[in-house]
């Protein structure tokens, strides 16, 4: 899984008046919410919000997955545990990102996963870190989530396998969608609207008022777009034209009413 757009957001951050994002921490505990210092660059509040929702919902699962591991960096992340958990924790990391209005695409493989070593070593002048690791899975996931299509979507390489994909709908409860066409690197996405309930493993719930906030969101970071450098710009509506189309499908799939797209000035609508 991946931060779009973070690399802007970063050079941003690095040339605009905060060169250092200030430190994070609670506002206020009364909140019962952590957030960015106001006052922080966006890349702070994106790397912030979307390592957040990855840890909560790692943290959720831990009790009662299979053996899991994570490894996060930068604006990344690669989760490794069985199907069904990685399906939910996929779901649930894209509904809390996009609440968060943090744009987010995700890749989901089948395939091995490797650990050679982790290091921290740290002299006077030297400081040297390392997270070796590697596998087809890794290789097949980073090829789902980069080469699969445009858009704040979950994409399934055609490694996964028809059982595994089960598991990963949840026998069909939170559907896959079948890529028109598909591609040697992704024949399926995840729908993400379903599985609303608070816990990891409840059912396959559906929040309305929590889908028509979603798409609300979606629109709204649709819109912040127009404010993009003209080399960026058209760029960044083709991935916002391609998750409206993807949310309504998702909605057909799940037997609900397509929403309509907000009309804004300047915006594509595909």
């Amino acid at each position: 899984m991946d931060i779009l757009g973070f690399s802007h957001l970063t050079e941003i951050a690095e040339t605009g008046p905060y060169h250092l994002p200030p430190p994070m921490f609670t506002t206020d505990p009364r909140l019962g919410d952590h957030e960015v210092f106001p006052g922080s660059p966006a890349s702070a509040y994106a790397s912030y919000h979307f390592h957040r929702a990855l840890e909560r919902w790692l943290q959720e699962y831990a009790e009662k997955a299979p053996p899991l591991t994570a490894m996060t960096f930068s604006d990344s992340a690669f989760v490794v545990t069985q199907a069904d958990a990685i399906g939910r924790i996929a779901r649930h990391v894209m509904r809390e990102c996009l609440r968060r209005t943090v744009p987010v695409r995700m890749g989901i493989a089948s395939g091995t996963f490797r650990t050679v070593r982790f290091r921290a070593d740290s002299a006077t002048n030297v400081q040297i870190y390392g997270a070796q690791f590697y596998g087809t899975g890794v290789v097949r996931a980073h090829q789902a989530e980069q080469k699969g299509g445009k858009g704040l979507r979950i994409f399934v390489h055609p490694s996964v396998q028809q059982n595994d994909l089960r598991t990963l709908t949840r026998n069909g409860a939170s559907p896959a969608i079948d890529l028109v066409p598909p591609t040697d690197s992704a024949h399926w996405e995840l729908e993400y609207l379903s599985d609303h309930g608070g816990k990891p493993w409840s059912g396959p719930q559906i929040d309305e008022d929590e889908c028509r906030d979603l798409w609300a969101k979606l629109h709204e970071m649709q819109q912040a777009a127009l404010e993009l450098p003209q080399s960026l710009r058209e760029r960044a509506q083709a991935h916002y034209v391609e998750t409206i189309a993807a949310f309504n499908r998702m909605r057909d799939v799940l037997n609900l009413q397509q929403f309509t797209p907000v009309t804004t000035p300047g915006a594509s609508t595909g």
